[in-house]
């Protein structure tokens, strides 16, 4: 019987590691054993056993080094940034499915609309067949939208987008530099948030992107240049300020093991204003009360099932039948004075709940 090529590296991995566990060093040993002992079933038995142990190893490791770049994306977006998502569900650029079939993974599509809609999918193609193992998310500068639609079109404020690729990539000769680094110039056509015109059709508007590398297998989008240089600066120098502090009370709620997640932090500026309808009573998703604290929300992509964790003292508006988002698409329930706890499986729901989760966010659909 052969040994597979990774055997005769593994025992170098194993020492390697400070941390190991012993069991895929015995099953190594054993494995070895039985192959000279020519019981092939055996053997047979203890790679497979070897082999969900390397994995399993793998993934933890995979885990831990997710947060790591998690927390070093947080130390480059702004101190003031409000709202940050993470996708750490890795997936593969793929531009010969269109956007549009990735309605049904909602959180590949959040990650990925921007980039395919810049220079007509130009630079998508060009990172087709890419995987991408993380995507981070950070906006600031939240204002409510014009048109209050499920999926919401994309508002203006400033976004940052932080994409780690599984390996180096490759793009065109750059445009310009910004602190030294390698950038690109793209515009898309977006809905300019307006109401729908005759014939369904919506006016629409150029919108600046920029790209950096700032590693080779990292990238960063944002719709600001000058955003961008401060991004750039921060990975550059450091920074004793970080996006999304520790001590926020939104924290409380997020799993950062969960596949997909987030939070925002609401400012008074995307908080209703005395006089308004939503400023009692706060109008999800898109509309915060005027003492809304924050939101949370956790995203199992692979059981399907979201929740969204609304901290606010205010009762939340509700409305009879279809037209209540909430009671037609949720589980509601209170744990806690001040909590309000929103479920929902999406397998049986649909993406629904996905943009309403993305619109607590302050993040709409690229389009």
């Amino acid at each position: 019987m052969r040994l597979p090529w990774w055997l005769t590296f593994l025992p170098a991995c194993l020492a390697a590691q400070t941390a190991v566990p012993a069991d895929p060093a015995h099953l190594l040993r054993d494995l070895r054993t039985a192959i000279q002992d020519d019981s092939f079933v055996t053997a047979a038995e203890l790679a497979g056993k070897l082999d969900e142990a390397v994995q399993q190893r793998y993934g933890a490791w995979l885990i831990r080094d997710a947060d790591q770049r998690i927390d070093e994306a947080l130390a480059w977006l702004p101190a003031d940034t409000e709202s940050v998502w993470v996708n750490q569900q890795s997936f593969t650029i793929r531009p010969e499915q269109g956007i549009d079939l990735l309605w049904a993974r909602p959180s590949e599509a959040y990650s990925v609309d921007r980039l395919a809609a810049l220079d007509d999918g130009r630079f998508y193609r060009a990172l087709g067949d890419r995987k991408v193992r993380l995507v981070v998310a950070g906006a600031r500068n939240i204002r409510g939208t014009v048109l209050a639609s499920v999926p919401a079109p994309v508002s203006a404020q400033d976004v940052a987008y932080v994409f780690f690729f599984a390996g180096p990539i490759d793009l065109a000769a750059p445009d310009e530099s910004i602190q030294g680094r390698p950038v690109w110039h793209a515009i898309a056509k977006i809905d300019a948030g307006e109401a729908p015109q005759p014939v369904n059709k919506r006016a629409q508007r150029d919108d600046e992107n920029w790209l950096a590398l700032t590693r080779p297998d990292v990238m960063i989008l944002t719709n600001r240049r000058a955003l961008l240089a401060e991004v750039l600066e921060r990975t550059a120098m450091g920074s004793k300020t970080r996006a999304m502090p520790a001590n926020l009370p939104e924290w409380a709620y997020v799993d950062r093991n969960a596949s997909f997640w987030g939070l925002r932090h609401y400012t008074d500026g995307s908080k209703a204003k005395p006089g308004e309808p939503s400023f009692g009573a706060a109008d999800l998703p898109h509309h915060p009360d005027g003492k809304a604290v924050g939101t949370a929300v956790r995203f199992d992509a692979v059981k399907q099932q979201l929740e969204v964790v609304f901290l606010s003292p205010a009762p939340l508006l509700r409305r009879k039948g279809e037209a209540d988002p909430i009671g037609h698409e949720f589980q509601l329930d209170q744990p806690e004075a001040g909590v309000w706890r929103l479920t929902s499986d999406v397998r049986a729901r649909g993406p629904f709940p996905v943009h309403f989760a993305l619109i607590m966010l302050g993040f709409g659909m690229y389009r």
